[in-house]
């Protein structure tokens, strides 16, 4: 049986559309960049001060002991609460972290850390409330600490601080990476403090800097372009 020449024709025309992809040379836009948002050391120095009289002395002290290590080591809510007491070396000054896929690192903590580490630890040895020796935060009932719990003594200490934004653990996380920054830190140092297997995904913390750097620029250099008020 002959093949018509117009089917043919139609088959040629479906063969040639079929090996070029028209689209190939377009880009796909951009998805937005959502920044983290951060606090300044004089809000995060608020967050550590705030007074909390109606609580136990011993909770009193594990809070602002656990904001202080998250504060130091960068540390996600999870490796935070994952943290055992053999985990530390308060006189090396250093914290054994767990991250995802249980890749380990070793994470500073700073004198003000181990000193609250230092005064939680005491005061709940003298309120004897711990029921497992193994972690290092655990809750009224003794035991380990969960990262919602974590959560929740936080959201309560930022209340008392009188903070008007919302601050999550993970804040104090974006806090650590772009105050090291902005103080002179390597973003490959940066990089591995915070556990990340890409650079790529630390530099997000580089925008955050210029922009801050950008805003002194046109607030602070006479040649800015901005009217002085």
């Amino acid at each position: 049986m002959r093949t018509s020449p117009s089917r043919r024709s139609g088959n040629t025309r479906a063969n040639t559309q079929a090996e070029g992809n028209p689209a190939e040379g377009l880009r796909t836009p951009r998805r937005p960049r959502h920044l983290p948002e951060v606090l300044t050391p004089a809000e995060v120095a608020r967050l550590l001060e705030a007074p909390d009289p109606r609580r136990a002395a011993w909770r009193v002290a594990r809070d602002r002991a656990l904001v202080e290590t998250l504060y130091s080591t960068g540390a996600r809510v999870a490796e935070l609460a994952g943290l055992d007491l053999r985990d530390l070396d308060l006189a090396e000054g250093t914290a054994l972290l767990r991250g995802k896929g249980r890749k380990e690192r070793l994470a500073g903590i700073g004198r003000p850390c181990r000193e609250a580490l230092e005064a939680y630890l005491d005061a709940a040895a003298r309120a004897r409330v711990r029921r497992d020796p193994r972690p290092l935060f655990v809750n009224r009932h003794g035991q380990r600490l969960t990262p919602r719990g974590v959560a929740r003594a936080l959201a309560q200490r930022v209340a008392r601080a009188g903070l008007a934004r919302r601050v999550s653990p993970h804040t104090l996380r974006h806090c650590f990476a772009t105050h090291l920054l902005e103080a002179g830190a390597n973003l490959r140092e940066v990089q591995e403090l915070l556990g990340h297997a890409s650079v790529a995904t630390t530099q997000v913390y580089t925008h955050l800097t210029l922009d801050r750097l950008v805003r002194i620029y046109e607030r602070a250099h006479p040649r800015s372009g901005r009217r002085p008020r």
